[in-house]
């Protein structure tokens, strides 16, 4: 079956945050085909979506096929074009002069089954995965207090705290009342699928991309520490402070020490009469900088 290469590899991009490197759950390395369609699950992120070629063929294929060898296979190839065949302990992906074989289970071990199925579907506005992201930058990761490590999810929207930053977005949510837990590491690594529906459950979460994939996140139970973040929020302000305008810049700039695998981080802010000085710093630099 021909497809364009970088088609296919978006489409299995689009469920790899449902992949578990660890295999910790068995097959949850692996992309599970079955019926023209490819399911990746982790027990906190289940992902399917169809695959088909741009004439819209479905790929004809059951079984569970190791994610890694695949993903690089395509990302390395230079071909625009490939043919991909299913054989019954294999897949072939042939480009031009070039084979690779990846050997594939013809038994689905991948179980999915404590996924409740969806029901009615809210849609979601567009700006709703940015927010969901953001959120999720303010949660704790690695909190005793379990709650402070998910964003919350209300009617009224968004919320997430490490008890020394917070953010509150209002944003439509689908949710009808009450309050759900997202575990913020489950909404970084869904950020750029684009979501525009929600469904919620009992214990699962379940969301339609703008481009088709079908996305469950586990709902977790805790109670929110909202006095912590009421705290945050009703705290006096004592002085007021003008910053500059180029004060944006100047963080900017510090940014490629903040990495997120950086060593060693440290940001200093200092403010003095006229002066604000950002200072960032890993194990291996920092920098200084200043308006």
């Amino acid at each position: 079956m021909r497809f364009y290469r970088q088609s296919l590899l978006r489409t299995l991009e689009s469920v790899s945050p449902g992949l578990n490197s660890k295999d910790t759950l068995e097959q949850s390395s692996c992309f599970v085909f079955t019926d023209g369609e490819v399911t990746t699950y982790n027990s906190e992120i289940l992902c399917i979506a169809s695959v088909k070629n741009d004439e819209g063929e479905l790929f004809k294929c059951y079984g569970a096929v190791p994610a890694k060898p695949q993903l690089e296979t395509l990302r390395k190839s230079p071909d625009e074009e490939i043919e991909v065949k299913a054989a019954e302990d294999h897949i072939s992906i042939k480009g031009t002069g070039r084979k690779q074989k990846i050997v594939m289970s013809s038994q689905i071990l991948l179980d999915t089954q404590e996924v409740e199925r969806p029901r009615e579907f809210a849609d979601l506005p567009p700006v709703f995965s940015e927010a969901l992201t953001l959120a999720a930058s303010y949660a704790a990761k690695d909190a005793d207090e379990f709650a402070l490590n998910c964003v919350a999810v209300s009617a009224k929207g968004l919320q997430a705290t490490n008890k020394l930053a917070a953010i509150r977005y209002a944003v439509s949510t689908g949710l009808a009342g009450g309050t759900a837990l997202i575990r913020a590491s489950s909404a970084k690594n869904i950020a750029g699928l684009g979501l525009a529906t929600a469904s919620y459950g009992k214990e699962f979460v379940w969301s339609t991309t703008y481009a088709g994939t079908k996305v469950a996140l586990r709902l977790l139970e805790s109670e929110y520490p909202t006095a912590s973040m009421t705290a945050i929020f009703t705290e006096p302000l004592t002085t007021k402070l003008e910053l500059p305008g180029s004060v944006a810049d100047i963080v900017a700039r510090t940014v490629p020490f903040l990495a997120e695998n950086a060593v060693g981080k440290v940001v200093e802010i200092h403010v003095d009469t006229d002066l604000l000085t950002v200072r960032a710093q890993n194990a291996v630099g920092d920098i200084v900088t200043g308006k």
